[in-house]
């Protein structure tokens, strides 16, 4: 029998699957943060051209980002989601 992901006829314990939702949630999780970046440089830079980019606005969207999706990282299979909610931070 072939390990299929997210199947019920799985041949791998419970515990084998757990271990590579975990693993992926955590990388959700810096997609979300690193989409978060990404939208405040190019936001910042289109909407006020002459202004200067500052760390303070990307550290508290990569907080907002990191705090909106981390929440249902583990269970979220969708990485369009978590591009999404970086982008929305």
């Amino acid at each position: 029998m072939y390990t299929v992901k997210y199947s019920l006829t799985s041949s791998s314990s419970i515990e084998t699957q757990r271990g590579y939702i975990w693993q992926e949630g955590f990388i959700s999780i810096f997609i979300t943060m690193s989409a978060s970046i990404i939208a405040h440089y190019s936001l910042t830079i289109l909407l006020k051209p002459s202004s200067k980019i500052g760390i303070r606005g990307s550290l508290i969207g990569t907080i907002t980002g990191a705090i909106m999706y981390g929440s249902v990282a583990g269970t979220s299979i969708n990485i369009g989601a978590a591009i999404a909610v970086g982008l929305a931070a």
